[in-house]
């Protein structure tokens, strides 16, 4: 698992997400209490990189089994607390992109569908 986190941030450091959330990060609040513009781009970033897992599995280094990604990899690659991950997993459960398990995500068969995969 310490492999995986350091690929993930690695791929942080590539793609700039944590440089990216900080920028839109207010300072004086927690996580939960962030803008809607930073969990907008937290949520969709996580969605995006579950689309890019499933079109190019083998060009994307930091899941553990491809198709599905783990919440403390993604805390890490986004540098958030893991529990705010959660919470983006439920509500990308809630609106039927993804299945989540609580520490898993994945997308959903239907989501996949309507990617062509």
């Amino acid at each position: 698992m310490q492999i995986l986190q350091k690929r993930a941030a690695f791929v942080d450091y590539v793609y700039r997400t944590g440089e990216i959330l900080a920028a839109l990060r207010d300072r004086d609040e927690g996580d939960f209490e962030q803008p809607g513009k930073f969990h907008i781009f937290a949520v969709k970033t996580i969605a995006s990189v579950l689309e890019l897992d499933a079109r190019h599995p083998a060009e994307w280094p930091a899941n553990i089994i491809q198709g599905q990604h783990q919440t403390s990899i993604l805390a890490t690659m986004l540098q958030l607390h893991p529990e705010v991950v959660r919470w983006y997993g439920t509500l990308l459960e809630e609106k039927g992109i993804i299945n989540f398990d609580g520490e898993t995500l994945s997308l959903t068969t239907e989501t996949l569908s309507e990617m062509g995969l």
